[in-house]
């Protein structure tokens, strides 16, 4: 009787001592209830690219090639939009492309402070960076090639994105999401 008596006295100093160990946590919780997916995730992103940007902060996220390296051929199944009677033909791509874009705006919209809309000239004006990086397509193509452009941060920052503001939607002229 007493070696069984002896198991479950451990077993409940150890319960006990988890339970207490897990209490001592509970202070370090921001939120009430259990972390969800999201938040895990969210946490092991936030990790990932401050663990980037601490080890390899002269590099970008993504892998740059030399000139040398740029694919030859077009991309397949690229089409003009402008092109009348070609597949995937767009109307208003066409007219737009006829006027040399000058009627096309970037609108920007949301939690930033300086919601509004960019104009060619506009974006064209702030600081932009050119890099030649692989862009690997959903449909099964990929291909390597230098592409110039304001930043993503750099717009953002012009805009004032608020501290808030924890996603970035992009809507493309075709309608892809």
């Amino acid at each position: 009787m007493k070696p069984q008596r002896h198991i479950v006295t451990r077993r409940r100093a150890i319960i006990t001592g988890l339970a207490g160990m897990g209490a001592l946590l509970l202070p370090g919780c921001t939120r009430p209830g259990p972390p969800t997916y999201g938040h895990i995730l969210r946490m092991g992103d936030a990790f990932t690219y401050n663990a980037q940007r601490a080890l390899l902060s002269h590099r970008a996220l993504a892998k740059e090639y030399q000139r040398s390296d740029i694919s030859s051929f077009p991309a397949t199944g690229t089409t003009n939009p402008a092109l009348d009677g070609g597949n995937g033909f767009n109307k208003e791509y066409a007219i737009l492309k006829s006027a040399g874009f000058s009627q096309w705006k970037l609108g920007i919209s949301g939690l930033v402070a300086r919601p509004g809309a960019y104009s060619l000239p506009q974006l064209q004006a702030l600081p932009r960076r050119t890099q030649i990086t692989r862009h690997t397509c959903e449909e099964g193509w990929t291909a390597i090639g230098e592409w110039t452009g304001v930043p993503l941060g750099q717009l953002l920052h012009h805009a004032g994105i608020l501290p808030q503001a924890r996603f970035v939607n992009f809507y493309s002229f075709d309608g892809w999401i």
